[in-house]
C-alpha cells in the first residue's frame, strides 16, 4: 500500500519488475530512427550532430566542443548552455 505522502512502500515494488528496479539486464534497445540535427544559430539541419558542430565551426565561428572543455561544463551544463542559446536565438 502507498504511503500518504505517495511514496511507495517496499513491500509495494514487485520484485519481478526490472524495470523499475534498473536491471540492465531487462533493457531493451528499439531500433529508432535517426532524426536529422537542426543548427543552433539558423535553419541548416544534417544527419548527425557532428556534421552539425561542423557546420557551426565554419558558418558560425562556433566550437561547441571548445565552449564545453573551456567552461567545463557536465552533462546538464551542456544541456543548459543548448537551451540558452536556443532561447536567446528564438528572441532575434
Amino acid at each position: 500500500m502507498a504511503s500518504k505522502e505517495g511514496w511507495l512502500e517496499e513491500e509495494d515494488v514487485d520484485d519481478d519488475d526490472d524495470v523499475c528496479l534498473g536491471d540492465d539486464d531487462a533493457w531493451e534497445e528499439e531500433d529508432v530512427p535517426a532524426q536529422p540535427a537542426r543548427c543552433l544559430f539558423c535553419r541548416e539541419e544534417k544527419p548527425s550532430a557532428e556534421e552539425i558542430f561542423s557546420h557551426c565551426v565554419l558558418h558560425h565561428s562556433f566550437d561547441i566542443h571548445q565552449m564545453s572543455h573551456d567552461w567545463s561544463l557536465d552533462c546538464f551544463g551542456y544541456i543548459k548552455m543548448i537551451n540558452y542559446i536556443r532561447a536567446k536565438i528564438l528572441k532575434i
